[in-house]
């Protein structure tokens, strides 16, 4: 349990961005009220946030058209879905032999 420096709630660690700056590897503010704040910036510094958005879509405007089309091409003939299945079904695979290796029996449905 940690207490957000925020709203003063003790939360499970779950409830906290990682941070490498401290000592618990884990941001003082809790993700609900980091949020908040961040929604506040970008309310606030909405002209600035615009500028830099377009700002970098201006640079990479050839690499962002050429990803998107990749992706929309993928996604029309079904191999995104096609790879989620295929990492989704190696990820369980995985998980069962962790589990079996660790001794713990699977219920079969």
């Amino acid at each position: 349990m940690k207490t957000c420096k925020s709203c003063k709630k003790a939360k499970p660690e779950s409830e906290f961005y990682r941070s490498r700056r401290t000592a618990d590897r884990l941001q003082g503010v809790c993700k609900v009220c980091w949020r908040a704040r961040d929604a506040e910036w970008k309310r606030v510094h909405h002209a600035q946030c615009l500028e830099h958005y377009r700002k970098y879509r201006r640079a990479h405007l050839a690499d962002m058209r050429a990803k998107d089309r990749i992706y929309y091409r993928m996604r029309r003939l079904g191999i995104i879905e096609a790879k989620w299945r295929e990492q989704f079904r190696r990820e369980a695979d995985a998980l069962v032999a962790k589990l079996k290796k660790a001794g713990i029996a699977l219920p079969i449905p």
